[in-house]
């Protein structure tokens, strides 16, 4: 009986090494089949539309995912909603709107780069109507407080400045010298 088994188990181990060596010699072969050669010469060049990612979707849990893409307030820092309240140290518009604007990224114009008109209203003591605003847009504040009818904000985006003009129907007023 003994001799049956010392067989056997001589017969097992050459029929798992004939297993494992055509297992081998198969994966060899499909190796060596599967290979294929890239010829650089022919290929296209990397164009710039081949970077972008096609799929701005990003999974942020098992069943959530998210767009990777900028929010509109990190595109346009203007349009970002906060409330301001202005200490007593803010007297004038102008000081106000320098407050309003920090943060953003974009600053108030030169004096020497705004109409005369708006370089006038800056000037003026801060309305207490107007000492605390919110929520609301950065560019709707500077708009409440330069003057929503009479001026209308103009954002340079290159410079990130804001500047203003004076709204056709103010532009000759009695007030003005008629």
């Amino acid at each position: 009986m003994k001799k049956l088994l010392d067989w056997g188990s001589a017969f097992m181990k050459k029929i798992s090494n004939i297993v494992l060596m055509s297992l081998l010699m198969t994966c060899l072969a499909g190796c060596s089949f599967f290979q294929h050669s890239v010829d650089t010469t022919t290929s296209p060049l990397v164009q710039p539309s081949d970077l972008t990612p096609k799929n701005t979707s990003v999974q942020v849990a098992r069943y959530s995912s998210i767009d990777a893409l900028p929010t509109d307030v990190q595109v346009n820092p203007l349009v970002a909603i906060a409330s301001f309240k202005f200490t007593p140290t803010v007297r004038t518009v102008g000081q106000a709107i320098t407050q309003v604007l920090q943060g953003s990224g974009y600053a108030l114009a030169l004096d020497s780069d705004l109409p005369a008109d708006a370089v006038q209203v800056l000037a003026k003591p801060l309305p207490v109507t107007q000492r605390e605003l919110g929520p609301i847009t950065v560019q709707e504040a500077v708009q409440v407080l330069i003057g929503k009818d009479v001026f209308t904000v103009m954002v340079d985006q290159l410079h990130r400045t804001v500047s203003f003009q004076l709204n056709p129907a103010f532009q000759m007023t009695p007030a003005r010298g008629q």
